[in-house]
């Protein structure tokens, strides 16, 4: 029997050490706070997280009570990243990177 979406994510961040968690640079509140609490939800998994999003540099006062400054806004210490895309379902103008 095939897994369903939600089992899927789950097998992979069981077989993850580390996860990268990132978001466009024309930002929302919702994506701020959404980022930080995946990524609290996979440290609790004991999981290494990243949160990255470039132009964070212009911060609301609204958000200062959200841990912001866990979100880098480069991936100078990356050594590598790979990103799987399953292109029999997935159109190329829905992939932006």
């Amino acid at each position: 029997m095939a897994l369903n979406n939600i089992q899927q994510a789950f097998e992979l961040i069981k077989k993850s050490k580390g996860i990268l968690i990132a978001f466009k640079s024309d930002w929302s509140g919702d994506a701020i706070a959404s980022a930080l609490a995946l990524g609290q939800i996979l440290t609790k998994f004991d999981k290494q997280v990243d949160i990255v999003c470039g132009g964070l540099s212009k911060k609301p006062s609204t958000l200062e009570f959200l841990p912001i400054g866990q979100i880098k806004d480069n991936l100078e210490d990356l050594q590598k990243i790979v990103i799987s895309i399953k292109t029999s379902k997935t159109q190329v103008g829905e992939f932006y990177y």
